[in-house]
């Protein structure tokens, strides 16, 4: 008697799973929408997006087992069956591209131009213990050289630091290991090494 019930949830798609997912996607478009993402919390999402996919695959074999003596059980739940695997496509995709990213900076474009005369005043330091809200940002750093505005945000990888530069003139200049993709206009995504 109870065999029934836990046969027809076997079935279909693991929907608590399907939720965490779309909850999991929201946290990663979050992270992803700002210029760098620490290692630990990178580890954190992917280890999660590793964690529900396994548990998608694990589902779907059970689901193929139980379902063997009516094999139309798996396309009667497709659409379900895909969510967790089009969730995890999504936030690839979110996560090697700067769409995000570029709608961020683009929204927060004039409020960064225009806080650059109020970040030179803040001692480097208190900038760094307390970052400012500036747009959709938080800046912990600021440097001005000549017409370039260079905002360091976020921690990316395990000691380097991200950010956003706007170069009127042109590709912001090289100084050490930076790195830049162009993002829109004068606008620009900074990877700095050490």
């Amino acid at each position: 008697m109870t065999e029934r019930p836990l046969r027809g949830r076997l079935d279909g798609p693991p929907r608590v799973a399907g939720v965490l997912a779309i909850v999991w996607l929201v946290a990663v478009a979050f992270a992803e929408s700002d210029t760098g993402v620490a290692f630990p919390r990178w580890m954190v999402l992917a280890g999660v997006g590793v964690v529900l996919l396994g548990w998608w695959l694990l589902r779907f074999v059970v689901a193929a087992v139980v379902g063997r003596r009516n094999p139309g059980i798996l396309f009667a739940h497709a659409l379900a069956w895909t969510v967790i695997p089009a969730v995890v496509v999504a936030a690839v995709v979110l996560g090697n591209t700067y769409t995000l990213l570029r709608a961020r900076v683009w929204l927060s474009s004039r409020a960064l131009v225009r806080s650059a005369a109020d970040l030179e005043g803040i001692p480097v330091d208190d900038l760094r213990t307390r970052p400012q809200r500036v747009g959709l940002f938080w800046v912990r750093e600021f440097q001005r050289a000549d017409s370039e505005l260079r905002f360091i945000t976020s921690e990316c990888g395990l000691v380097d630091t991200c950010g956003i530069v706007f170069a009127a003139a042109g590709e912001p200049v090289h100084r050490g290991e930076d790195s830049f993709s162009h993002l829109f206009g004068g606008w620009w995504h900074l990877y700095q090494s050490w």
